[in-house]
């Protein structure tokens, strides 16, 4: 090993000979020469490699590494951001400080000022724009007082929550002990009544968004509290979400199945399980029996889950938009827990519920898994007729007291629609096949007509003030209806006449029922509705019905041909022409147009 140039203290950097043969460069011992022991014994020249100076590599801003650095940078002062806005409204109140929970007040306008948060740019945003809700807003707007709390309460108990008797809120508990208590659940009472308060109800409701997504996901709270106001939240949801009904319709649904499994309310208590244990399948676990574990649940947990099944199953069934909790063994055992408790009459209401889900939701899998044009299959038509002699059954069953209910009698031919459906469908239905069921078929499209003039007959019941504060449930139960009632009076297949079923059953008649209510509120709610919001949930509602009447009229008109002012108004209203939505086997126009388009679709951010 040569001696440095510069110094003549031995390098120790390998020579050029060794370094290009990867071997190890020692100095020659005793040798007198520069060359090391290598080079000294294959007799070649020992020549040290210059130094050179690295060459230090320019800022390119352009690379992988610094756009991540960047997008850190934006996300650290994003979450500053947010903790700003939580430290200005947690100071509204001095009673606010008093616990941990989140603002006892509804907050002001200000508080959902965003435009303190910086532009977050490439995949992180959307078209390097955030969201403008603060250019919108009013700022001199005053927060509603402490003691408008009582009153909204009282509301929420006489108006709505007999619609929706599943989250229990003692009857002789104030407005100021709930909030102590369960401060997430008070705040999301109180955004649910305040329906008089709209343009206060939907600036409530985005902060609410806001603070429960952070607690979750950023400070990593989660207790019954905050499911029991999800679920609060979401039966109303489409009245006052700053999120459109594509985005928001299964994002808050599944935000509280994460607090479901996040608080294990889906498995047995258990304590010290190996990590083998945890990984069985929960439907075989051993299910206790009243042992000192299990005891530990309390009817409240068990409600909570049951309550979250039952939702996310309608929102499964009938708006098709995101997946229900899994049935399972454990389930069934918080049913049978429930039932033997009693503690409120609607504890046995909502088990008769979520039983009868349960019967219905294979159905509905079975036609998306199974080709039902295989002869060595069973016909779709005897299916269908086993689940609904399980239904039937099941309904037997049940104690007078319910078979007597309205809500559940509602549901019980809302579940028939689910089951007989399927048979309008006429791809279901191959006539090459042995067994293809035309004389089934056809009982089974009488028995859905029977089922959906029901649930309309029970929607016909409704005063013109429950529009206002219908929950998700009722507004399904129109839905489903609707879409049936239209989907047959339209159906053409042998043996089925619609001609003589519109003529007999006059479906606009429940259509235009609605329609017009949902019109009379809308523009009720409309009256003074500040430039800065957008329209309400009924007047979208009813702005949609309109094209699809206008569709269904031109569709039974003899020569199935659209005039120029139906045309028009099916090109506003549903976003295509009559040739969209011609296909009987995708007659999904109410899922798209009504429902998915309208339902939430009240969002109030400045469009740009």
């Amino acid at each position: 090993m040569p001696p440095s140039t510069l110094t003549g203290v031995p390098s120790t950097r390998a020579c050029q000979n060794c370094s290009h043969a990867k071997a190890k460069c020692v100095p020659q011992p005793g040798a007198s020469h520069e060359q090391c022991a290598r080079c000294f014994r294959l007799k070649k020249t020992c020549n040290a490699p210059p130094r050179t100076v690295r060459k230090k590599r320019s800022p390119n801003t352009a690379t992988h590494v610094a756009q991540l650095e960047q997008k850190i940078e934006q996300l650290v002062t994003l979450i500053s951001g947010s903790q700003a806005i939580t430290g200005r409204t947690g100071n509204l109140t001095p009673e606010s400080q008093e616990h941990n929970g989140p603002s006892l007040d509804l907050p002001p306008p200000a508080a959902t000022n965003l435009e303190i948060l910086p532009s977050v740019s490439g995949c992180w945003g959307l078209d390097s724009q955030t969201p403008k809700i603060a250019s919108a807003l009013p700022s001199q707007s005053v927060p509603p007082q402490l003691q408008q709390s009582p009153d909204l309460l009282k509301t929420f108990r006489e108006k709505m929550q007999p619609q929706f008797p599943f989250v229990i809120i003692s009857a002789d508990l104030t407005s100021e002990e709930l909030e102590v208590q369960k401060p997430w659940l008070h705040r999301a009472v109180l955004i649910a009544s305040s329906f008089e308060d709209r343009p206060r109800q939907m600036e409530s409701s985005t902060q609410y968004i806001l603070d429960i997504s952070r607690a979750m996901f950023v400070t990593g709270e989660k207790s019954l509290d905050m499911l029991e106001s999800l679920l609060i939240y979401n039966a109303w949801s489409f009245y006052y979400s700053p999120v459109t009904a594509l985005a928001q319709s299964s994002g808050l649904h599944q935000l509280a199945h994460t607090l479901v499994f996040d608080l294990a309310l889906t498995k047995p208590v258990s304590e010290g399980d190996s990590h083998i244990q945890m990984l069985i399948n929960d439907a075989i676990k051993k299910i206790p029996e009243n042992g000192n574990k299990e005891i530990k649940r309390t009817n409240d947990e068990r409600r909570a889950l049951l309550c979250c099944y039952y939702i996310g199953s309608v929102a499964s069934l009938f708006t098709n938009k995101c997946e229900a909790l899994q049935h399972s063994a454990y389930l069934e055992f918080c049913c049978q827990a429930l039932t033997e408790a009693a503690e409120h009459e609607s504890d046995l209401l909502l088990v008769a519920l979520v039983r009868l889900h349960s019967l219905i939701e294979p159905i509905s899998k079975n036609l998306s898994s199974r080709a039902f044009n295989d002869e060595s299959k069973a016909p779709i038509w005897m299916h269908i007729n086993s689940v609904r002699v399980a239904v039937q059954n099941f309904w037997d069953s049940l104690p007078s007291s319910l078979q007597q209910n309205s809500f559940m009698i509602t549901s019980y031919h809302c579940a028939e629609l689910i089951i007989y459906e399927p048979s309008i469908q006429n791809s279901l239905f191959t006539q090459t096949l042995v067994g293809a069921g035309s004389a089934q078929r056809l009982d089974m499209l009488y028995s859905c007509l029977n089922a959906s003039q029901k649930v309309l007959e029970y929607v016909m019941t409704k005063p013109l003030s429950t529009y206002y504060i219908a929950s998700m449930i009722e507004f399904n139960f129109m839905r489903c209806g609707i879409k049936s009632l239209l989907k047959l009076c339209l159906l053409e297949t042998p043996g089925w006449h619609a001609v003589e079923v519109r003529q007999k059953i006059d479906p606009l008649r429940y259509y235009d029922h609605i329609m017009g209510c949902l019109e009379k509120v809308g523009t009720a709610m409309d009256l003074n509705r500040p430039p800065y919001l957008r329209e309400s949930f009924p007047t979208l509602g009813a702005r949609s019905m309109k094209g699809v009447r206008a569709w269904y009229e031109a569709v039974t008109n003899q020569n199935n041909a659209a005039s120029q002012d139906q045309q028009a108004l099916i090109t506003t209203c549903t976003g295509g022409g009559l040739q969209d939505w011609m296909n009987i086997d995708q007659f999904d126009y109410l899922d798209e147009v009504m429902w998915l388009q309208s339902m939430g679709n009240t969002n109030f951010m400045a469009q740009a």
